[in-house]
């Protein structure tokens, strides 16, 4: 890649009310400090899935003054899948990166899945959890 990219993160919610300021808080902190130097510029967009709490309020407050976080408010509960194309469907990032906004994947595995991608001219990068506290390998619920 010879010129530094922009990132667009799709994250997907329905009432994650509690984890949200600390979700921004480090995604900001993984693309301001340590993907400052490598990308161009990035996005969150958040896609709520019919969200009830004040999930919304929250966004909107984090985004006062900033320019990074892009919301998209379902008329309805259409589930993760539905949710993370309409996320891809208004991003404009070279990139899309998938995330959970209830902080079980932790935001800073995004600058090693980025470098690999542009370190090693693949399209995808996917990862693969090897362990999960307090789950079992039969835990489906």
């Amino acid at each position: 890649m010879n010129q530094k990219p922009k990132i667009s993160v799709i994250l997907s919610f329905c009432n994650e009310e509690e984890t949200l300021e600390e979700l921004v808080r480090r995604l900001r902190s993984v693309f301001r400090v340590d993907l400052k130097d490598v990308i161009n510029n990035y996005e969150l967009i958040f896609v709520s899935d019919a969200s009830t709490d004040r999930s919304i309020a929250i966004l909107l407050d984090l985004a006062k003054g900033e320019r990074d976080i892009k919301i998209i408010n379902t008329s309805r509960n259409f589930g993760v899948y539905p949710c993370m194309l309409a996320g891809m469907k208004y991003s404009s990032g070279d990139a899309v990166i998938y995330l959970d906004s209830d902080l079980q994947d932790p935001p800073e595995f995004i600058p090693e899945m980025v470098k690999a991608w542009m370190n090693e001219s693949v399209d995808i990068v996917h990862t693969k959890r090897l362990s999960r506290a307090g789950e079992s390998k039969f835990n489906c619920g």
